[in-house]
């Protein structure tokens, strides 16, 4: 049981009127490894009664559309367009349009129009193949399988989160607006997506997202899952954080195939291919070993919490602690670095999908891009090389789907704000646990919740680090 009460203090603590200074916008940070001290940590049956809400709107809009949009699926800004160009994007899309929708002044429930899932570019033999039925792929209404709960309670917490996702002023606060007297809707979405109300929301959002396969997409996931592979470590529970487990699953994706076009150091998330904010500047990728450093650094965090919580009975120097990597990568060379770095640790376990990856299913070699200007190493993005016919779709669907479910069992996460699938994984972590994980980010912070400038463009700070020939260790 859980009252609205419970989790309204919790809300109320960094998204109130009296947050205290140490509750920075959950978008400000690159590293936020507090995990259990997090601001925002509802009970499970918070997230029942959000869905019981969600699930219990119309799904036909009873008063005007929010401004942000141009009919029932056609979106005024973002880094999606209305056709977005690769899987995480198209996933992640369907969450924002929920979000809109349930944000909106009368509140309702976005659901996939057919045509755009008998028309989404990854279906497996292209749009439209052999006829096959779009549900067979996609279940259009995220509600569709929903059972809903016996527990009293979903209006009164709904109206309060949505008043924070909304970017509505907290109680006892208010807001300054321009002289016709109302605020630009765009505006007061990027504010609620930076409260921790928002990306909770989100986060489950994207969670029933993720549930909403058809049994085709759905057995190409559990086809690829079935390939997970585990080296080193000692065996640990899948169960969710327990503030008593020192062992911990921490999330990683590295995305290194076709976004790659410099070597970087950690912090430096300058994206600027074009040269739209002044000199051009390639897409950054990380060496390996800067994202396991910030695993271990959120693992060695959560072993100093746990230790808090023993009373200083846990081991002080995390002897017997494990932490599992569940990594995700278009990048061969990845998993083996951090297999060979698992297989020499007594406290380091790697699970991964391990199946054909880029270039296997036709995606371009893993650094071709490296060093290129924006037109050349766009002509080898994984978009770009699916509209030529180039890519196995069944291969990336399946092994996109898997990732996000492996990524969605963690307990923390480790990723890029640039990656779209980094993202999205973060938000499953939340969707699937109901509470916000300690994350970092090896680029830079996310700085809102959904990019709302064309390619997420945010101008890179003045001396933004040269292009290096090399992976800095």
């Amino acid at each position: 049981m859980c009252t609205a009460g419970d989790v309204l203090a919790s809300l109320e603590r960094c998204d109130g009127s009296a947050a205290p200074a140490s509750c920075a916008a959950w978008t400000d940070q690159r590293v936020w490894p507090s995990g259990a001290g997090l601001p925002l940590k509802p009970a499970d049956c918070a997230a029942r009664l959000m869905q019981d809400w969600l699930c219990a709107l119309p799904t036909v809009p009873v008063g005007p559309l929010p401004p942000v949009l141009r009919g029932y699926d056609s979106l005024q800004f973002g880094d999606f367009g209305d056709t977005p160009p690769t899987i995480s994007k198209f996933l992640a899309r369907w969450a924002l349009m929920l979000y809109v929708s349930s944000t909106a002044e009368v509140p309702y429930r976005y659901v996939l129009p057919t045509s755009r899932a008998s028309s989404w570019a990854w279906l497996p033999g292209g749009p439209h193949a052999a006829r096959q039925r779009e549900a067979d792929w996609l279940v259009a209404d995220v509600c569709a399988r929903h059972v809903p709960s016996t527990e009293a309670g979903a209006a009164g917490l709904a109206e309060a989160i949505m008043a924070r996702a909304r970017g509505e002023p907290p109680a006892g606060r208010s807001r300054r607006v321009a002289a016709s007297g109302r605020e630009p809707y765009r505006r007061r979405l990027l504010r609620g997506g930076a409260t921790w109300a928002g990306l909770w929301w989100a986060g489950l959002l994207q969670g029933r997202v993720l549930t909403a396969m058809g049994p085709r997409a759905a057995a190409l996931r559990e086809a690829a899952l079935a390939r997970i592979d585990e080296v080193g470590g000692a065996a640990v529970s899948s169960r969710l954080l327990r503030p008593r487990d020192c062992s911990i699953r921490v999330g990683l994706h590295v995305r290194r195939g076709d976004a790659c076009q410099r070597w970087a150091a950690p912090a430096d998330g300058a994206v600027d291919p074009e040269g739209d904010c002044g000199t051009a500047v390639g897409r950054p990728c990380y060496a390996t070993s800067h994202y396991l450093h910030a695993v271990r650094s959120l693992a060695r965090a959560h072993q100093a919490r746990s230790r808090s919580h023993a009373g200083g009975a846990a081991s002080a120097n995390g002897e017997g602690c494990v932490t599992t990597i569940l990594l995700a990568s278009d990048s061969p060379s990845v998993a083996l670095e951090l297999a060979a770095a698992a297989a020499a640790s007594r406290d380091l376990r790697l699970l991964w999908v391990n199946i054909r990856r880029g270039a296997d299913w036709g995606g371009t070699a893993e650094l071709s891009n490296l060093g290129l200007g924006a037109a050349a190493a766009e002509a080898n993005f994984i978009e770009r090389r699916n509209s030529r016919g180039l890519l196995n779709r069944s291969a990336v669907l399946g092994a996109a789907l898997a990732d996000i479910s492996l990524l969605a069992t963690a307990h923390a996460f480790v990723g890029t704000a640039a990656s779209w699938l980094s993202r999205l994984a973060l938000l499953c972590v939340i969707g699937q646990s109901g509470s916000v994980p300690p994350f970092a980010l090896v680029d830079r912070p996310m700085a809102e919740l959904w990019h709302t400038t064309k390619g997420g463009a945010l101008c890179p700070p003045h001396g933004a680090a040269r292009a290096r020939s090399g992976p800095r260790q």
